[in-house]
This record gives C-alpha cells, sequence and structure tokens, in this order.
C-alpha cells in the first residue's frame, strides 16, 4: 500500500443508510479506463507513478480509482489542473484508500 490511510466505515453510515450517497455514487460512475496516478511511495516519500484504472469522476474534483497492485483496493483521487509536465499525470492521490464507496464519501 503506497501512503494511504484505511477509511472508517462507521464514518459513513447515514449516507449509505439514506441512498443519498449512493445515488451519487452511482452518479459519478464512468466507463472504466487505464491512466496514471501520481502518489507518494510512504517509505522513502519519493513521487511514484502508479497504473491504474478509472471508475469514478464527480465532474468537480474528485475521482475513484482502482488500484490493481495494491490488493484490490480503490483510491480517492484528484484531477490536477497543472499535469506533471514531464509524465503528463495530471491524476493525483488524495492518499486514502479503501472501498470504493468509502473513497468516494470521502471526498
Amino acid at each position: 500500500m503506497i501512503g494511504a490511510m484505511q477509511l472508517d466505515p462507521a464514518r459513513f453510515t447515514n449516507d449509505v443508510s439514506d441512498g443519498t450517497g449512493l445515488a451519487a455514487t452511482k452518479s459519478s460512475l464512468v466507463p472504466p479506463y487505464w491512466t496514471k496516478m501520481r502518489d507518494i511511495d510512504p517509505g522513502s516519500q519519493s513521487l511514484v507513478i502508479l497504473d491504474i484504472v478509472l471508475v469514478a469522476d464527480d465532474a468537480e474534483w474528485s475521482l475513484v480509482a482502482f488500484d490493481p497492485l495494491a490488493a484490490g483496493e480503490f483510491v480517492l483521487a484528484w484531477q490536477d489542473p497543472d499535469p506533471d509536465r514531464a509524465g503528463a499525470v495530471d491524476v493525483v492521490s488524495c492518499a486514502l484508500r479503501g472501498d470504493a464507496v468509502g473513497c468516494f464519501l470521502s471526498r
């Protein structure tokens, strides 16, 4: 796991139980596609570029991506309006990982 904190599922009980969070999550789903994401390696604190699958975009700033190398975890990310010029990577990890709905609701 690269530079992440875990989600507390209890924090999102109201959003899930009344359906508003699930509806918002569902409306933000996009056809999955591969892209690259900037993240920070927790050990070395160096920049790493990960291949991830983008699965949700709230059309504001929040993205949810699947990281296939992180034991099936999803990660909350954002789109940087000033992408890394060297790698043309504009998706940046928020270092928050967990399940897809939990990541989306934490935004």
